[in-house]
């Protein structure tokens, strides 16, 4: 067979399986599809149907059990008329829950007796359905569900009537309680009548889509010879997800430019998933913790990661957008101090943000990262420069959510990717910074830091419970400001809150990682000490308080703290509330015994 045939062949059956297998999709999917407005249209009929029914008239009319009775005649009056209205129903009627489970009981038939075989004689499965007679739905678990919501029934169901599609929605009384089902039945046939015209239009799709392709095939296989073979078996490695592979061909024609099109395709493709998974790798480790210290250090190991930068820092913005602070750095001269201003080393690092270089960066065209020697050209940025330079890094990058300006990104070697990718990866940083500032904003107190008293609850139920599953103990220190009222009173709130910060910030550098420490009210502040044994939170407590003591805090303060400690061991306490009760029973020791000191409660509770 000649080559020209041989791909005419191989063409049109490679075309008509696509399209064979693309239309058993569509088929596949129209027929879901179909289903579920069907089942869905059911539904809204039957809650249509419904809403017309009064519950306390349809409970007379089945508790009254006359097919007679007015209220009967009216229900069945209603059903029957919503029945003319909608043609492809076959059956309407009411149900009421039965006696046993499982088994309902029709209320109102609004079906007329007929003679459907022809025999001459109406039958009881041609007859109505009088009130009471039972109906067993075991086998129709939608059924079973309608009398707490709408529903409709998932495949075709059958029952002495025939096949059906069914819908039911629940009949409520004047009290908001459920006292029947409306059910609707679509017979088989009309459902297969309309799967069968489904059928009908795809089958036309498919033939026309195969008759184009032997059309097109033949068309093209007068113009293609051996390099198409080139072409094909490039494509399939293509296909097979080798997207570095490269087709060479030399035609100077159509061929060869459709083959530069596939390798310029594969190259496109490869370099999107390259940053596909790179991004979907940043959104893993960036989702991996909503605490802020782990959510800035993930963040900016990420970067190292991709621009194997050996230096690097994370800026945060107040509030205002007026200033920035220095929230991680690695790589980088620790940053010291004075006023308002910091310095990295010997060059000055202002935290203060301009409006001009604020409003600069925040435009969309500007929302990416810039390397030093750009921004040295744009006056607007001189901080931004500055920064870099005391830094000693390369570039810069805006965090930007919702049009907010969160912080800034140095890292020293440039990242490569296209405006799209960049803006993308840095909108992940910038969004697990933000989660992790606003969860941190949530669970600490904003004048000290510590975490807050409900969430101090929260962790102290976990660690004691973890501490009663594996018996394991763990120590709880209650630390209150001596004599702080009288700082209030003479020097002001003002110091007051000053020394407040103060003490937070020496019980977090004089505690353990694994630590907590909470504000747990006024001056008053609670440390959890996982593993610490009793001797071992005497001795972090003791720690604490000579650091207290030797510090001078604001207004050239000396002040002291007194602290109640108490372990949790096999025996005692029964429970966290009962432990609190012995930390803050030693902390009144420690007061009435002179202050400035630290009680232990023993284990069974006494100071």
């Amino acid at each position: 067979m000649k080559i020209q045939k041989k791909i005419s062949v191989v063409f049109s059956v490679f075309v008509a399986a696509i399209s064979l297998y693309v239309s058993a999709i569509f088929y596949e999917r129209s027929m879901n599809a179909q289903t579920e407005d069907l089942r869905r249209n059911l539904t809204e009929l039957a809650i249509s149907a419904s809403l017309m029914i009064d519950g306390d008239t349809h409970t007379k009319a089945y508790a009254s059990g006359d097919m007679a009775s007015p209220e009967y005649l009216g229900i069945r009056d209603i059903l029957r008329r919503f029945k003319k209205e909608v043609p492809r129903v076959r059956y309407i009627y009411t149900m009421v829950r039965g006696d046993r489970p499982g088994v309902y009981k029709f209320a109102v038939d609004a079906s007329e007796p007929l003679d459907e075989n022809g025999d001459g004689k109406i039958s009881p499965d041609e007859d109505v359905s009088p009130p009471g007679e039972e109906y067993d739905a075991s086998d129709f678990p939608e059924m079973l569900s309608a009398f707490d919501g709408p529903a409709a029934d998932k495949k075709l169901t059958s029952d002495k009537w025939g096949s059906f599609l069914s819908g039911y929605a629940p009949v409520y009384d004047s009290g908001g309680k459920a006292v029947a089902i409306v059910g609707i039945d679509v017979t088989a046939q009309t459902i297969v009548a309309e799967q069968r015209a489904l059928q009908m239009r795809i089958l036309a799709i498919f033939l026309s889509g195969v008759i184009m392709a032997l059309f097109f095939s033949r068309m093209v296989s007068k113009g293609l010879t051996n390099p198409i073979q080139k072409l094909i078996d490039g494509t399939k490695i293509l296909g097979g997800g080798d997207y570095s592979h490269k087709i060479s061909l030399k035609t100077n024609d159509e061929i060869e430019f459709l083959a530069d099109a596939m390798n310029s395709m594969g190259e496109n493709i490869n370099d999107k998933l390259q940053k596909l998974s790179t991004l979907n790798k940043v959104s893993e480790t960036l989702s991996s913790s909503i605490e802020l210290d782990k959510a800035l250090k993930s963040s900016l190991d990420v970067v190292f990661e991709l621009t194997s930068s050996p230096a690097g820092l994370i800026l945060l913005t107040d509030s205002s957008e007026n200033r920035v602070e220095i929230a991680i750095s690695e790589g980088v001269r620790p940053p010291k101090f004075v006023e308002n201003d910091a310095f990295i080393g010997h060059k000055r690092f202002d935290t203060r943000l301009s409006e001009s270089f604020r409003e600069w960066i925040k435009q969309p065209a500007n929302n990416t990262a810039h390397g030093i020697d750009e921004l040295k050209k744009i006056p607007e940025a001189a901080e931004a420069v500055e920064w870099l330079d005391a830094a000693e890094c390369g570039y810069i990058a805006p965090l930007i959510f919702k049009d907010t300006l969160c912080g800034f990104l140095l890292y020293t070697n440039k990242l490569e990717g296209s405006g799209d990718f960049l803006r993308t990866l840095f909108y992940q940083i910038t969004m697990a910074i933000e989660n992790a500032r606003l969860y941190y904003s949530a669970i600490t107190d904003g004048l000290t830091g510590l975490y807050i008293h409900r969430y101090f609850q929260i962790q102290l139920e976990q660690e004691f419970l973890r501490a009663r599953r594996y018996s394991r103990f763990f120590s709880l220190l209650m630390v209150d400001i001596d004599h702080f009222k009288s700082v209030n009173d003479t020097h002001g709130h003002q110091t007051g809150d000053a020394v407040l910060k103060e003490v937070a910030k020496i019980l977090k550098y004089q505690t353990r990682e694994i630590d907590m420490v909470a504000r747990y009210g006024g001056e008053e502040m609670a440390i959890i000490l996982p593993e610490a044994s009793a001797e071992g939170a005497l001795r972090a407590a003791e720690k604490i308080r000579a650091t207290v003591e030797r510090h001078t805090f604001s207004g050239g303060l000396n002040l002291t703290v007194s602290i109640g400690a108490a372990t949790v061991t096999k025996e005692s306490p029964a429970d966290k509330e009962s432990l609190i009760k012995q930390a803050d029973a030693a902390l009144y020791r420690a007061k009435e015994e002179g202050r400035n000191r630290v009680v232990v409660a023993d284990v069974k509770g006494k100071s």
